[in-house]
């Protein structure tokens, strides 16, 4: 009990390090949150640029067709049918990457309720764990005390005659 008291650190240096590597993991997530906006932002504009191409192709057909160019209107309907399934992708991913941010944000928020929470309750709880440390000091000797009273019960005493009774009252004579 004695090592594992002395080696646990002071309850407001253990609550302030908590705290510190909160607020980091809070900075960490906000660079994250950012990085996932402009990921998603990138997306976005991918979409709005596959839109534009798609509406090109789409011109292009009705141009060849107008020319009576069925050749040309097709592939221009073959380049307007891969540029929507390139902007559907382009969606997917970005409706995901928003998702995947809202959720960050929500831990975020999550993340920083604790760690005011906490703030606010540090120098309680600090003051809860000495309080436990002084009961588990206080029960580790009241348990050694009680160790000790059950051995010399259960020792047997040396009578007075013995050589150790005669030791003891030796060493207790003045001299």
């Amino acid at each position: 009990v004695n090592s594992l008291l002395d080696k646990a650190e002071d309850p407001k240096k253990s609550i302030d390090l908590l705290l510190e590597e909160m607020k980091e993991q809070v900075r960490a997530g906000k660079k994250e949150i950012v990085e996932g906006l402009a990921a998603e932002k990138m997306l976005r504009k991918k979409v709005d640029e596959l839109d534009l191409e798609v509406e090109k192709w789409e011109r292009r057909a009705e141009l060849a067709l107008k020319a009576d160019d069925e050749k040309l209107a097709r592939e221009a309907l073959v380049q307007k049918k891969r540029a929507v399934g390139e902007r559907d992708r382009a969606e997917a991913l970005r409706a995901e990457q928003r998702s995947a941010v809202l959720s960050m944000k929500a831990e975020l928020e999550r993340m920083e309720q604790k760690q005011q929470e906490l703030e606010a309750k540090k120098g309680t709880l600090a003051n809860q764990l000495k309080q436990a440390r002084v009961r588990v000091v206080g029960s580790a000797a009241s348990a050694a005390v009680r160790r000790v009273r059950r051995a010399s019960r259960v020792a047997p005493r040396p009578s007075a005659a013995s050589p150790v009774s005669r030791a003891i009252r030796l060493c207790e004579a003045p001299p």
